[in-house]
């Protein structure tokens, strides 16, 4: 009972100080905001739910997941991009993959890549800014044309290299349970 008692005299000195400088007494008296630190490993899905579900299971069961261990991350976002069909056989689904983490929230970027029937094929990491717009077999980001601002996926398979706002970045293909038992046979 003391205990309640001097929680709520703390909240309520919390909330008149808050005032004081400016903050409103609802957000001071609330519980405070989650750090980003605490690792609380929160996954948030952005696009068509079915579809989002069975691509992150399939990336999941790769041997080379792109995802953070649960624990070791704040927030997770697998947002859908869209759908890109280069021919009659090759489309190939994207999703990009904001991971924040750590004590000042770094986030992490990745762009994935499915092939027609949801197969995780792998991504490009480290992306320096999320992409702004799919047109044809392109996709579009938001830097200088000059410094690099697009991937296109009008082959067969997606580029083994691809330059964005200057840096050069490399596709890390997904490593599959069933290419890794065939490498193993002799």
């Amino acid at each position: 009972m003391r205990k309640e008692r001097l929680r709520v005299i703390l909240m309520s000195l919390l909330a008149f100080m808050a005032g004081l400088i400016g903050l409103s007494a609802e957000y001071s008296a609330a519980s405070p905001p989650e750090k980003c630190g605490s690792n609380q490993s929160r996954r948030i899905s952005i696009g068509p739910e079915k579809i989002l579900s069975q691509l992150h299971k399939n990336a999941e069961t790769s041997l080379n997941p792109p995802f953070f261990p649960l624990g070791q991350f704040h927030e997770e976002e697998f947002k859908h991009v869209g759908k890109i069909k280069v021919s009659g056989k090759t489309t190939f689904e994207l999703v990009l993959l904001t991971t924040t983490w750590g004590e000042s929230c770094r986030a992490t970027r990745r762009l994935l890549v499915f092939g027609a029937d949801g197969a995780y094929i792998g991504n490009y990491g480290s992306l320096p800014d999320e992409p702004s717009k799919l047109t044809g077999t392109k996709v579009q980001f938001p830097f200088d044309e000059e410094t690099g601002s697009t991937i296109d996926f009008g082959g067969v398979k997606p580029p083994p290299e691809v330059r964005l706002d200057g840096e050069i970045l490399n596709f890390e293909a997904a490593e599959s349970v069933n290419a890794k038992k065939s490498s193993t046979k002799r």
